[in-house]
């Protein structure tokens, strides 16, 4: 029983830990790592509390229900909100967000799932040539799309479109992740600018790095457009992480989840509670956010999301970051 104990207060004490380290994912690429679980650890900490008081350790008890608590303090205000199903489209403009995942074949699963959204405006991540081309062999009722500009299926980003854009482009961020996918459409009653964005995950140092430059890159290029924007893509970033919330404050962008729930999407084959929120859609404050939603599966290891927005005629974005420039040096 005292080996039982000893192992219960390790683990507690682990957690917790592990919890604390996660505030400090700005420093280095293991804690941003560990600031993503914080539902888990909410979960995980309160599963530990309860076996603590049936192993009479009110200690490890005690610890395990603060770590438990202080994780869902971060988790619990975004519990609450509308779930709702994907539903015939009513606003001005849907836009679908899909990571394909490289190793995935499964196009017919793909299409249906695209067909049955009913988007106006697709992004997909992780494809290249070759897939896109079966794609749109599948969904012929897209006929303008900005074309991978590489081969390689992991950093490949396309997009398919119902609207014809005034332009569409392709920016190279270096080595950091894919491509941008940039398209501009004379959307009435104003502009509107739909941005695809896939950094790099930040599985060790040097990917860390990278991650973090490309988001300062995108938020540079945020910064000069002079229209409303529409920013998806797979970021590898949740809303726990630093450079999350610093990314969100230097573009002025908002998220689209708010409202709507957790809407976890990584990895697809767990239950809601167990996945992380990896893939985002964000907006200008120009912009309203009617419905957001969370689509079934294409075969990836990813879960699409799909967006609903109309224009606030009341506001028009005008300065989206005020310290921009300084913000570079960083």
């Amino acid at each position: 029983m005292e080996v039982l104990v000893l192992v219960l207060r390790i683990v507690v004490a682990l957690l917790a830990a592990i919890s604390i380290a996660g505030f400090l994912s700005r420093h280095w690429w293991v804690f941003d790592l560990l600031s993503h679980l914080r539902t888990q650890y909410a979960l995980g900490a309160g599963g530990l509390a309860v076996i603590a008081l049936i192993a009479g350790d009110l200690t490890a008890a005690a610890v395990a229900v603060m770590t438990s608590l202080g994780n869902a303090i971060l988790v619990l205000p975004q519990l609450p909100g509308r779930h709702p199903r994907l539903g015939p489209r009513q606003e001005p403009l849907r836009v679908l967000f899909a990571n394909v995942h490289e190793k995935n074949h499964s196009f017919e699963l793909l299409c249906a799932v695209i067909d049955a959204a009913d988007a106006e405006i697709i992004v997909l991540a992780e494809v290249d040539a070759d897939a896109m081309a079966q794609v749109r062999l599948r969904l012929p009722e897209y006929p303008y799309f900005a074309q991978p500009a590489i081969g390689s299926r992991p950093l490949g980003i396309g997009l398919l479109s119902r609207l014809a854009p005034a332009n569409t482009e392709l920016v190279n961020l270096g080595e950091s992740g894919s491509p941008l996918v940039i398209a501009r459409f004379d959307t009435p009653p104003r502009g509107i600018t739909v941005i695809g964005a896939h950094p790099l995950p930040p599985n060790h140092p040097s990917w860390f790095r990278l991650r973090n430059a490309y988001l300062r890159k995108l938020a540079d290029i945020i910064a000069d457009e002079d229209r409303d924007v529409i920013l998806v893509g797979d970021f590898n970033v949740t809303p726990w992480s630093w450079h999350y919330d610093e990314f969100v404050r230097r573009t002025g962008l908002l998220d689209s989840r708010s409202g709507f729930g957790l809407q976890t999407t990584w990895p697809a084959l767990l239950p809601p509670l167990l996945r992380v929120a990896i893939d985002h859609c964000f907006v200008s404050p120009g912009l309203v956010v009617t419905s957001r939603c969370v689509l079934g599966s294409t075969g990836s290891d990813h879960l699409p999301i799909v967006v609903d927005v109309r224009f606030d005629g009341a506001r028009r974005t005008e300065v989206r970051r005020t310290d921009a420039r300084p913000a570079r040096k960083q």
